[in-house]
């Protein structure tokens, strides 16, 4: 809840207050103080009333602290609390080193009170209230809540990074190169016979002589005659072969078959 600009933190686990009247639907609401973040009960009457006739202040931590010390001597048949003999005893136990700081603050505060006995009994009310006194104030609950609100957007911001367009274009243009890199290997395998143990069951297309698969785009040139312009890219290498007797003349393909034979050897320098 927003009060006053300052954000609480209350907790509806708590005794609920109805409302009842006659000829009106009755309903159910909470009551809460701004300095303690649980519903209050049908016990703060009973405080009220105690602090009333016993003429004491509004009730706070110290005021708690006191009723405890009152709770702790308080019997089944009551009798009125005796405020000297309470400080005398505190005046005993404040000699003690781990006390003295503690108890010279509650003699301090009850002295202040001005008061000489409490003729109410207070332990229910003590016990009921003492819920309210040790837990801490909504303010400090709902800062706990902004903090955690604040922490848990940062992280969101650091360790979750939206994906834009950018990331789609990119997963695009992967998808492409792949294909372009494909289609390369494919025509380079393809124009370095990488495939001819396959092609070279596939009976001739071309319509062209050699007995071999014609290649679109050279000329009616088949796969025998690729391979052998890769093992002899030049005339003279190919005449060089004829001469040593490593291939015969039918083997020259017959496009540059006349080149061949009409390719005069070096002569030998005398």
């Amino acid at each position: 809840a927003n009060i006053n600009n300052n954000l609480y933190c209350f907790d509806t686990r708590g005794e609920q207050f109805t409302y009842r009247q006659t000829l009106v639907k009755s309903f159910r609401f909470y009551i809460y103080f701004t300095d303690c973040f649980k519903p209050v009960s049908q016990w703060h009457k009973n405080l009220e009333m105690v602090l009333l006739q016993n003429n004491l202040p509004k009730m706070d931590r110290m005021m708690h602290k006191f009723f405890a010390l009152l709770s702790r001597n308080e019997e089944k048949e009551f009798k009125t609390h005796e405020i000297p003999a309470l400080l005398n005893k505190l005046e005993e136990r404040k000699q003690e080193p781990q006390y003295q700081q503690l108890y010279m603050n509650m003699i301090n505060f009850i002295k202040d009170l001005g008061i000489k006995e409490v003729v109410t009994p207070i332990r229910r009310v003590t016990e009921s209230v003492t819920g309210d006194f040790i837990i801490p104030d909504p303010q400090f609950m709902a800062t706990i809540r902004n903090a955690f609100e604040m922490l848990d957007r940062e992280d969101k911001i650091i360790n979750n990074v939206p994906i834009g367009a950018k990331t789609a274009w990119l997963k695009w243009l992967a998808l492409l190169l792949i294909i372009a890199l494909t289609a390369t290997l494919g025509y380079m395998g393809y124009a370095f016979g990488w495939f001819d143990a396959f092609t070279g069951f596939i009976p001739d297309l071309s319509g062209g002589g050699g007995g071999g698969l014609g290649v679109p785009g050279f000329g009616g040139m088949t796969v025998q005659d690729q391979e052998f312009m890769n093992r002899y890219p030049t005339t003279a290498s190919a005449r060089a072969a004829l001469d040593a007797g490593k291939i015969t003349v039918d083997e020259i393909p017959p496009s540059i078959r006349q080149n061949v034979l009409d390719l005069k050897p070096p002569k030998a320098s005398p």
